[in-house]
Parts: C-alpha cells; sequence; structure tokens
C-alpha cells in the first residue's frame, strides 16, 4: 500500500538527483547562451563576465533567457543526453500508466513527467513574449498543447531512433498534460499583472 508521503518522497528526490546532477552544467551552458544572445542582439565582438552579470542584473529579459535555457538543458539530459543506449522496441509502447514497483522500489515516472513538463510552456512564454502577443487564454492553452505534445514527440521519437528509451505513449499524454498545467499557471499569472 503506498501512501501519499512516499509518493512525495521517491518524487521529490528524483527531481533533485536531476537538478543536483546536471546544475552546474546547466548553468555554464544557459550562461554561454545569454551571452550569445547579447552578441546577436547587440551586434558586439565580445561580451565579457561584467558585462553579462550586468545586463542579467538590470535586464528581465535576460534572466529569463538563463531560466529557460537552464531548463532546456536539463530537460535534454534527462529525457535524451544523459541516457544510455537501451535495446528496446515498440513492446513498451502502452507501458507505465500509473505507479508500480520496480525492484521493490516505487516508480512515479507518470507523475515526474507531468512535474517535468509543468514549466515548459510557462518558461516558454515569458522568455518569447511574442508568441501570446494578444492572444486570450485558449488561444494560449491551445499554443501551449501544440509545443509541448511536439516536443514530448520529438523526445520520444529520438530516444525510439537513437535506442536512449523506448517510445511510450503514457509520456505523451503526461507531458501534455504537465505543459496543459503550466499554461494555466501561465495565463493566471498573467491575468495578475
Amino acid at each position: 500500500m503506498m501512501n501519499f508521503g512516499e509518493i512525495i518522497k521517491v518524487v521529490a528526490n528524483d527531481i533533485f538527483v536531476c537538478f543536483y546532477s546536471y546544475g552546474i552544467q546547466s548553468l555554464v551552458f544557459s550562461l554561454l547562451m545569454v551571452s550569445m544572445m547579447m552578441l546577436f542582439r547587440h551586434h558586439e565582438k565580445k561580451i565579457g563576465i561584467i558585462k553579462l552579470i550586468s545586463e542579467l542584473k538590470t535586464k528581465r529579459q535576460y534572466r529569463y533567457y538563463l531560466i529557460f535555457f537552464f531548463y532546456i538543458y536539463v530537460l535534454a539530459m534527462r529525457t535524451l543526453l544523459g541516457r544510455e543506449r537501451i535495446c528496446g522496441g515498440l513492446d513498451t509502447v502502452m507501458n507505465e500508466w500509473w505507479f508500480y514497483f520496480d525492484a521493490d522500489k516505487l516508480n512515479c515516472n507518470f507523475l515526474e513527467n507531468i512535474i517535468l513538463f509543468i514549466p515548459y510552456p510557462y518558461l516558454m512564454f515569458l522568455t518569447f513574449r511574442n508568441l501570446v502577443t494578444g492572444k486570450i487564454g485558449w488561444k494560449i492553452i491551445m499554443l501551449g498543447l501544440m509545443l509541448s505534445f511536439g516536443t514530448s514527440m520529438f523526445i520520444e521519437l529520438n530516444q525510439l531512433i537513437f535506442k536512449l528509451g523506448t517510445l511510450q505513449l503514457a509520456d505523451l499524454v503526461y507531458n501534455t498534460l504537465g505543459g496543459f498545467i503550466g499554461c494555466l499557471f501561465f495565463i493566471r499569472n498573467k491575468k495578475e499583472r
């Protein structure tokens, strides 16, 4: 019998390990990406660390870029790049729809997939504001669902093609559900502003 505390403990531990494992790499990657954004935006030949820190302190948009690229790196490592190759085919397409025990360890992948994709549309819309300019609630939700589903499909197909995991219909559904929740958070936050 699973209790709520055990489920939260397993999910929180997996998320913490994910960010702990890729945190420094993600920070370096996101700082490099923000530096490149600044180079292209300001048409400068070089950007020093002092200028980068100054811009991050004074301009909210660059902080959004930093957080977005940090998240994208963690997402890529968790779903594709940080995985070992396996020999799986299409035999697991319908697996993992709920909690289950794997070698006496509680597996909460479906909940982690939902949580992993909640920030995706929210950060995407904050970072790239032109995606939601003038759009009303249901249009934002549709765009967020398409982005979440499309990204999830990209991840699942790459897992299948490069044998970095298995294609699972449950992942598509739960990732898209996480994106839907992220859209709702964004709309709520947008209305409060």
